[in-house]
């Protein structure tokens, strides 16, 4: 274990300026790092995983590893759970009890996430009290010296922290024991009912067999949706679960990541687990209202005003007649409208166990008492990248699922898809290392931008209805030029030569 952290902080520095590749030093690293952990410290428990990260696509600027508990998390976005956070500057390592900070900034928002994890740090910091003897830090934070991205987030998330100095590093049998000890306050945290992971609250993955058993037949058409791409099946399938249970999730993403590619085909996808039902597509706006979407006192077309039911009055009774059939709301652009403002008092009737005729509610406008059936699902897209967008409040944070996109240019399957479409492979190389480079100068650029301003894979996805195109460098050109160096000059109206530098770097 000693070697593999001094291997880390002798390459990081130098590996973090090369284009993110598995076979660098500080990746072998890393997973030498789980190797030892799960020998040493997991052994044979089986609730326990071991996990890492150099980054997806690009370098994180804040190398990691951890443990976590099945029980608590399988990801490191929620929960509590032990991990080892290296200094972006590769002076050194803290090992933390720390927690997920992703999760409770999706629901509350950044503030209130923030207030949430510094609250439970307080309450799990109670229960470690073996780490005192050991010298763990309780009161100062950690600094990794990150200058963007989300790991500017990670010091209010932990809890507890050991420093190791890359010049004074335990021997093995002292980081042995510097762990064990680690996973015995961990267990105690657990064991005394403490948990950070809200997702354990908000998500379950519990679903009936009808809707989505695991049988052949379920398989078959959650393979049917993902065919002919590049989308995990598994991942889809977690999504699509957590879309049935809580009947609400938000897709959020950069431009290009595929939400409304993928938002479709899970409204497809839930329409198949019964008979196909109704699918309402709605894009939203800041002028979109209450009147439009419900009701309200509205000009005929004799310029009479009168009571006039909405959109979505129309598509729940819809429902409500055909209890058997699923329908789906797909809701895009969801963050430029004022949703509670368009929802007024059905906000608390989209709730999963507030559906059914027994929550049934009197609107304000006609006193009739009306209800969501349980056949209605909703499905938002919301794009990172929108400088416009409205302020998520909490409210609509509770009642929806969180499902964060990314970019792919360094997923394998990306690449064989390109190749199967036809792309010439240099086309696809250049595309997988150009825009690597500039989706890693956009993450750490967190003044500015931010990883939710990354460009995705889906620019470069080619069209079905395309015909008798080469798919060779002048298209790669073309796409460049026509949307994202248009993109890139929005992001950086202020700031040109930022923007010349990035699209400079697309195009060599």
């Amino acid at each position: 274990m000693r070697d593999y952290l001094k291997a880390v902080f002798d390459n990081f520095e130098n590996d973090y300026q090369s284009t993110f590749n598995s076979s660098k030093p500080t990746y072998r690293a890393l997973t030498s790092i789980q190797e030892w952990l799960i020998e040493n410290i997991k052994k044979d428990r089986d609730d326990l995983i071991v996990n890492y990260s150099a980054g997806k696509g690009n370098w994180t600027q804040v190398p990691h590893f951890s443990i976590l508990n099945r029980k608590e998390s399988t990801s490191t976005k929620n929960g509590i759970y032990i991990v080892g956070l290296f200094q972006h500057s590769a002076e050194g390592v803290y090992l933390c009890i720390g927690q997920g900070v992703d999760g409770p900034k999706e629901i509350y928002g950044k503030r209130e996430g923030s207030r949430y994890l510094i609250n439970q740090a307080n309450l799990i910091k109670e229960h470690l009290n073996i780490l005192k003897e050991k010298s763990f830090e309780f009161e100062e934070q950690v600094e990794l010296k990150s200058t963007g991205g989300v790991s500017l987030n990670y010091p209010e998330a932990v809890c507890v922290h050991y420093y190791i100095d890359r010049n004074n590093i335990p021997s093995n049998e002292e980081l042995k024991d510097l762990f064990n000890s680690m996973l015995d306050g961990y267990d105690n945290v657990l064991n005394n009912g403490i948990s950070s992971n809200l997702q354990n609250n908000q998500t379950s993955n519990e679903i009936s067999t009808e809707e989505v058993g695991n049988n052949d037949n379920n398989q078959n058409y959650l393979d049917d949706n993902v065919r002919d791409t590049f989308f995990d099946v598994s991942k889809f399938e977690e999504i699509r679960n957590t879309l049935m249970s809580k009947k609400n999730i938000i897709i959020q993403g950069a431009p290009g990541v595929g939400k409304t590619f993928i938002g479709k085909k899970l409204a497809y996808s839930v329409q198949r687990g019964k008979s196909a039902g109704s699918n309402l597509d709605l894009v939203l706006h800041e002028n979109y209202s209450y009147e439009e979407f419900m009701m309200g006192i509205r000009p005929d077309e004799n310029g009479n005003f009168k009571l006039t039911k909405g959109i979505f009055y129309d598509f729940v009774k819809n429902a409500i007649e055909h209890p058997n059939e699923n329908s789906v709301l797909v809701l895009d652009e969801i963050n430029r409208a004022n949703i509670t403002k368009i929802f007024g008092e059905l906000m608390v009737l989209i709730e999963h166990d507030k559906r059914g005729e027994k929550h049934k509610i009197k609107l304000m406008y006609n006193g009739e008492f009306f209800y969501l059936p349980e056949n209605i699902f909703i499905i938002g897209l919301m794009n990172t990248a929108d400088r416009s967008l409205k302020f998520i409040d909490y409210a609509l944070r509770r009642r929806f699922n969180f499902f964060t996109f990314e970019p792919e240019f360094n997923n394998p399957n990306f690449k064989n898809y390109l190749i199967s479409c036809g792309v010439e492979q240099n086309i696809v190389e250049k595309i997988v290392s150009n825009l690597t480079k500039v989706n890693q100068k956009i993450s750490d650029d967190s003044f500015e931008l931010g990883p939710g301003y990354c460009i995705g894979h889906s620019y470069f996805c080619p069209s079905s209805s395309e015909t008798d195109i080469i798919y060779n460098n002048d298209w790669f050109l073309n796409i460049v030029n026509s949307q994202i160096k248009p993109l890139i000059e929005e992001y950086y109206s202020d700031n040109p030569d930022n923007a010349a530098e990035l699209i400079n770097d697309l195009i060599s």
